[in-house]
């Protein structure tokens, strides 16, 4: 029988962890996932590295064989932060003339499609501003509402307190 060296990389790594959103780090310490640059894959402290902790250890310059760096596609770029504003941005003005509500929030869920988190202190249908910004970005979006209660959603929508 033959022994096979499977080489893993970063994503390996990154999918096989059970928590979505926190790291183990080389050091036992826990953080979150967008703060690891690395895994390293050493049977005696295997864990994610941060950028300090990659400093101390130095992996890349002892070209260490259980290095594994999290790859381009991993980081957030200025690219994610010009189209989160782009969707923020549209579905503002798109929802401009509905003076009792505020998209504060929006973030692509697990199959890659917008949600669009609103606060408001009125009932509104929005089937067809849905159906607008869909047509404007060309992509599936969904508006969910945050259910604050009036005084916080005033706050928000109006930037002041409104008692």
């Amino acid at each position: 029988m033959t022994n096979l060296l499977v080489k893993h990389d970063y994503s390996h790594y990154d999918s096989d962890y059970n928590q979505k959103y926190t790291r183990r780090l080389i050091d036992g310490t826990i953080t979150g996932s967008n703060k690891c640059t690395a895994y390293c894959s050493y049977k005696h402290h295997a864990g994610f590295l941060t950028a300090d902790l990659q400093a101390v250890k130095n992996c890349i310059d002892k070209n260490c064989i259980h290095y594994h760096s999290k790859p381009r596609s991993y980081w957030k770029n200025e690219t994610v932060k010009v189209e989160y504003n782009k969707i923020i941005d549209t579905a503002q003005m798109i929802t401009k003339d509905m003076e009792g509500l505020k998209v504060v929030r929006a973030e692509r869920d697990d199959n890659n499609n917008w949600v669009l988190y609103y606060v408001s202190i009125a009932g509104y249908l929005l089937d067809d501003v849905t159906e607008a910004l869909r047509n404007k970005i060309g992509e599936h979006v969904e508006f969910q509402n945050l259910n604050y209660n009036f005084d916080i959603a005033a706050q928000l929508i109006f930037g002041t307190n409104h008692k």
